[in-house]
Order: structure tokens, then C-alpha cells, then sequence
């Protein structure tokens, strides 16, 4: 392969790199080192079936990509195998799923991440990690503005239940009578 099918394939790497950070509501770095193929893969499985991805890339082309997008980030985030785990979906599921997998797992280390473009250490994932996901968030607020409404209707409802139980009683007394 010639030199400058090699830099293309380069460039590409990197804007593909680039694009992942862009796009994605959070990116983590990880450690993988020492992991089984069947850990991988399972842990793979859980990030795809949530909305993420797992993409293993050479650290000289991750650091290229994020300093030609002016991200500041501490030269330990990218030492020895990485592996970047991005998402556009729910980041609540992503972290917890990672940070999950790192306490199961002796060979899985977080080393950081990207929460829209600013850099976050592992103590904020696991923060992350302790929210809820959205979908709780939504359950949360459908039931908080449904309870008061509920509670209206119910009180509306209470004057015309209390005139048909007085009407049935009234019944009962006369067909008694």
C-alpha cells in the first residue's frame, strides 16, 4: 500500500473519529485489556441493544481526531487498548451498563469520557450512572401531572356520587315503606 493510500485511510479513520465525537451525547473511554472474547462480546451486546457503540480505534488517531476538535483531555485517557464507547441515545443506560460492566468485571477500567465536547472523569460517569433513565424521568412527570388531575376529578366527582347515594337510599326507604 503506498504512503498516500495509507494517509488517506488515516485521514478517514479520523473524521470518522471526529464525527462519533460530534455526534454522540457522551463518548467514554475505556480499558479493555485482559478481557475474554466472551466478555466482550457480551458487553458489546448490552451497549448495541441500548442505543450504543463500541469501536476500537489506535489512540494515535482518537487523540489526532480530539485535538483537531480542541478538546482538552488528560494524556492518561488514552494510554495502552482503548476502546471508545459512544451513544446518541439515552447516556443514563450507556453509563450504567458500563459502569456496571467495570464492577463485574477486573479487566474493564473507565478511564474517562466526553459529555458534550467537555471532558468528564469516571466519578461524573458514575453520577451518571445513578440517574435514572429517561424513560423513568417521563413515567416520573406523566404521574406527577396526572395525580393532580385525578385528584380534581375525583373531587368533582364526589357532590354527584353523594346525590346518587342519597337518591338510592331514598329509594330503598320508600320501596320499604
Amino acid at each position: 500500500m503506498s504512503s498516500s493510500a495509507t494517509r488517506e485511510k488515516k485521514v478517514k479513520v479520523v473524521g470518522t473519529i471526529k464525527e462519533k465525537v460530534q455526534n454522540a451525547n457522551l463518548l467514554l473511554i475505556t480499558d479493555f485489556r485482559g478481557m475474554t472474547v466472551a466478555e466482550m462480546t457480551r458487553m458489546r451486546t448490552q451497549i448495541r441493544d441500548d442505543g450504543g457503540r463500541m469501536t476500537i480505534y489506535k489512540n494515535t488517531m482518537s487523540r489526532l481526531a480530539l485535538k483537531e476538535l480542541n478538546i482538552v483531555f488528560p494524556e492518561t485517557m488514552l494510554q495502552g487498548p482503548s476502546a471508545l464507547i459512544n451513544t446518541t441515545g439515552d447516556i443514563s443506560k450507556i453509563s450504567k451498563i458500563v459502569v456496571k460492566f467495570s464492577k463485574e468485571t477486573d479487566n474493564f477500567k473507565i478511564r474517562g469520557g466526553i459529555l458534550e465536547s467537555c471532558v468528564i472523569d469516571t466519578d461524573t460517569i458514575q453520577a451518571l450512572a445513578s440517574l435514572p433513565s429517561r424513560e423513568e424521568l417521563i413515567a416520573n412527570v406523566i404521574g406527577g401531572i396526572k395525580a393532580p388531575i385525578t385528584s380534581f376529578v375525583a373531587a368533582l366527582s364526589g357532590p354527584c356520587r353523594g346525590l346518587v347515594y342519597t337518591l338510592e337510599a331514598i329509594k330503598k326507604q320508600k320501596e320499604t315503606h
